[in-house]
């Protein structure tokens, strides 16, 4: 359950209003649901049921995982829409400071707010740490030596190197969440055809179900 809960918190939801949904859900169909069961004698109508409710819990449950990777996934695009800001301004000279100083004007609330953190945190602290601090907000190895290769700029003064580095780096990084992106779409394509094949297979099954289940009232 606590797994659970990190899940919803990550997800900016409310965890005690999401568990009263999840029961709502399952429970309030019941009432209904038994009536028909007790009164038509057809306990095909709660085999239907169970496939139906089982689909909606799959569904809900994994909506969370959705939801956080769609979150992470927005988080890294910003981060690279932003520093392709600071490439360009880098590649005309200008240093490392008023570079993200810049590029926090590009950025959405939340970049911008951790952009402003970051240079209140390198007046304060001349090492890495920042920089580090930083990368920790994207859950991202590859962002984490992005930035690390940028604080080494500040350290280098702006070495023509560690600039070349830091252009490799990031560039090398785009082109794998561009690449990513093309897979996730193409993925997603072919789960949606399957997913279209396994609907009409379940819905020859239920009307399988109710053709039996008609012939055996008849009988």
């Amino acid at each position: 359950m606590s797994k659970l809960k990190e899940k919803i918190e990550k997800c900016n939801l409310d965890y005690k209003k999401e568990i009263r949904n999840w029961i709502l859900i399952n429970i309030i169909p019941i009432l209904p649901l038994s009536l028909l069961v007790i009164f038509k004698k057809n306990f095909a109508i709660l085999i239907y049921y169970l496939l139906f409710l089982l689909l909606i819990n799959v569904f809900y449950y994994t909506r969370y995982d959705r939801k956080i990777s769609k979150n992470r996934n927005n988080l890294i695009n910003d981060f690279i829409n932003v520093f392709s800001y600071f490439r360009i301004y880098i590649s005309n000279n200008r240093n490392v400071y008023m570079s993200i100083k810049e590029i926090s004007n590009y950025g959405t609330p939340f970049i911008k707010n951790k952009l402003l953190e970051l240079l209140d945190g390198i007046d304060e602290d001349k090492t890495i740490k920042p920089f580090l601090t930083f990368s920790s907000y994207f859950e991202s190895k590859k962002v984490e030596e992005v930035m690390i290769a940028i604080y080494e700029m500040i350290d280098e003064g702006n070495n023509e190197n560690y600039i070349t580095q830091f252009v490799s780096s990031f560039e090398s990084f785009k082109r794998r969440i561009e690449t990513t992106a093309e897979e996730k779409r193409m993925n997603r394509f072919n789960t949606i055809c399957s997913l279209s094949v396994i609907g009409v297979g379940i819905l020859m099954v239920v009307i399988m179900l109710g053709i039996v289940n008609m012939i055996g009232d008849l009988a």
